[in-house]
């Protein structure tokens, strides 16, 4: 890769998932993709930022995983983080087992489940007051 330019990298990550796999991406970054340098930020820190605060309670819900803690002045305090495995994923199944049983719908195929991942994100929000 001599004579390109390597771009920098910046990633992010879950609090709880410092692991052998976060030291193998970074061994690869470095040993193999001769990325310079890189910036590892916190995704419960990062949504604080997007909405303009560095302090507050931070929840942060994915695919499969949701996420909470205590983030003071831009930084995750560890001790304060919980993680619990039900997150977008197990919502959707749900969904598709509440139209099976209620309704009478039988999604099944993998493009079924798409369609109802579909209609649970453009009709489901969350309840803020």
């Amino acid at each position: 890769m001599e004579g390109m330019n390597t771009p920098n990298c910046i990633s992010k990550c879950i609090s709880l998932s410092l692991d052998l796999k976060l030291l193998y991406l970074l061994q690869i970054l470095f040993e193999h993709l001769s990325v310079p340098a890189m910036y590892l930020a916190d995704q419960l820190s990062l949504g604080l930022y997007a909405s303009g605060m560095t302090s507050g309670v931070s929840v942060s819900s994915g695919f499969s995983v949701t996420e909470a803690a205590v983030v003071y002045e831009g930084h995750t305090l560890s001790y304060t983080a919980q993680q619990l495995d039900i997150a977008g994923q197990q919502l959707t199944e749900n969904f598709r087992l509440l139209l099976r049983d209620n309704k009478g719908l039988n999604f099944v195929s993998s493009s079924e489940w798409q369609l109802v991942n579909t209609m649970k994100e453009t009709m489901a929000f969350v309840a803020q007051g």
